[in-house]
C-alpha cells in the first residue's frame, strides 16, 4: 500500500505516518522543509528568469521570446523532474506523540524472521584473537594465498576461516571444502 499523494505526486495527503519494518517504530512524516524548498526554489527560478528577461530587454531593446520560452520551459520541466526524483530527501520524521491521529502506511515489507542473520555463540566465533594472532606474518613477507571455498547456493567465494557463507548463510560443513584431503587408506 502506498501513501496517497497530491496531483503533482510530491506531497503526501493528510497526516501520514510510517512503521519501520525492523523495529516497529511509528514515525510521523513531516513535510515542512519539502514545502519550503519546493516553493522557494520555484520562486528563485521565476525571479532568475524575470531578471534575465529584464536584462535582455534593456540590452537588446526586445527579448527573443521564442528562445526565452524554450529556455524557461526546459528549466521548469527539469526542475519538476529533479524535484520529483530528489524531493523526498527534504522530508523528515519524528516519533508519533500520544493522541496524535495519523494514517499509518508500511515503509516496506516486514523483515521475515527466518531470513534474519543468526548470532553465533560458539567458542569458535567468540575466540577471534587467537585466530588473528595465528595469521600474523613476519614482516617483509607477502601475504600467502589463503584457502577459500565456493558456496554452492550463490557461488560466492568465501575465506577459509568462514564457516557460513557471507551472502546466503549456507553452512560450510554441508559441503566439501578444499582443505579436507580425501582419505587415503
Amino acid at each position: 500500500m502506498r501513501a496517497p499523494k497530491d496531483r503533482g505526486g510530491i506531497f503526501l495527503i493528510g497526516n501520514v505516518g510510517v512503521v519501520c519494518p525492523a523495529c516497529d517504530a511509528k514515525l510521523r512524516v513531516l513535510q515542512h522543509r519539502l514545502a519550503i524548498v519546493a516553493f522557494g526554489s520555484f520562486a528563485a527560478l521565476c525571479a532568475a528568469f524575470a531578471a534575465l528577461g529584464n536584462i535582455e530587454h534593456i540590452k537588446y531593446g526586445s527579448a527573443k521570446q521564442g528562445l526565452n520560452l524554450l529556455l524557461i520551459a526546459t528549466a521548469i520541466v527539469g526542475w519538476m523532474v529533479l524535484f520529483r526524483r530528489y524531493g523526498y530527501r527534504f522530508v523528515h520524521f519524528r516519533p508519533i506523540q500520544d493522541g496524535e491521529k495519523v494514517r499509518l502506511v508500511p515503509l516496506s515489507k516486514p523483515i521475515i524472521p527466518e531470513r534474519m542473520p543468526e548470532a553465533r555463540t560458539t567458542q569458535e566465533s567468540v575466540d577471534v584473537k587467537p585466530a588473528l594472532q595465528a595469521e600474523k606474518l613476519p614482516s617483509g613477507t607477502a601475504n600467502p594465498p589463503k584457502p577459500t571455498w565456493m558456496c554452492p547456493e550463490c557461488g560466492e567465494e568465501n575465506p577459509g576461516r568462514f564457516d557460513i557463507c557471507c551472502i546466503c548463510d549456507t553452512r560450510r560443513d554441508d559441503i566439501a571444502t578444499p582443505q579436507q584431503a580425501p582419505d587415503q587408506n
